[in-house]
Order: structure tokens, then sequence, then C-alpha cells
């Protein structure tokens, strides 16, 4: 937690964990990086204080669900990071009506500099919230 990258991590990991189903009470709002939540960086920062909580056992959902995490952001760097956790939240917010075109036109519109992220780059951030069960096949 002492450099931004590692706070940007923390954040992203937290919010694929809970979209696979990890029971935390952290909600999140876009901002400038993607996905964050102010309560969640509140809590990584009180745990620098009081490290008591680490002594704790996880359960085998919990097991399963990290490895699960670990596995979808393996491989990904930062700015994958924002653009995918971007992505996924806007179609958590639009689950209704899941249209590809209409979400990377809002992404290109908040961050333009997606613009000029391939498209097998743009495809391969989709095929992986697929794969991975966070949107519909």
């Amino acid at each position: 937690m002492e450099d931004f990258s590692s706070r940007f991590k923390v954040q992203k990991y937290i919010y694929f964990g809970i979209r696979f189903g990890m029971d935390l009470d952290y909600y999140y709002n876009l901002y400038k990086r993607g996905p964050y939540s102010p309560s969640l960086a509140a809590a990584a920062f009180s745990v620098l204080e009081d490290d008591s909580f680490l002594s704790e056992e996880l359960t085998d959902k919990e097991t399963k669900i990290l490895n699960r995490t670990k596995k979808f952001i393996e491989g990904l760097s930062e700015r994958d990071l924002e653009v995918i956790t971007t992505v996924d939240y806007l179609v958590c917010i639009n689950y209704e009506k899941l249209d590809k075109k209409a979400i990377e036109k809002t992404l290109h519109h908040l961050k333009e500099w997606t613009k000029d992220i391939p498209r097998e780059t743009l495809d391969g951030y989709w095929t992986r919230l697929e794969e991975f069960g966070l949107i519909p096949l």
C-alpha cells in the first residue's frame, strides 16, 4: 500500500474477487482509472495499523474464489486491469441490455486513449470476461 501501483492493484483484485463471489461489502463507483471503492481504500489503510485479521483461516469457498481471481488477472498489466475492470463495470450497470458496441463507445468516451487499443486486444478482454463467466456468452 506504499505506492499508487499497489493500491491500484488491490482495488482491481478485490473488485474481481467480489465479482467471483467473495462476500465483501465494498461498493465501487467509476473513477479515473476504472472502478474504485473509497471504503476499500479506507479499510486497506486501516489494516496497516491492525493486522489481527490476518490470522483468520480462509474457507474453501474463499480459497477457490481467490485462486480463480488470481488466474483471471494473471498476465494483465495495469492498463489491462484498468480497461477490463471498466468494461466489466459498464457491463454490470447495463446488464439488462448487453450491447458491446454501446459499452465500448462509453469506454472510449470515458477514456479517450482506449480508442487506440487494437481490436484484437479489446476482443481479448471480452473473451476473458466471457470465459470466466462474468458476462453471458
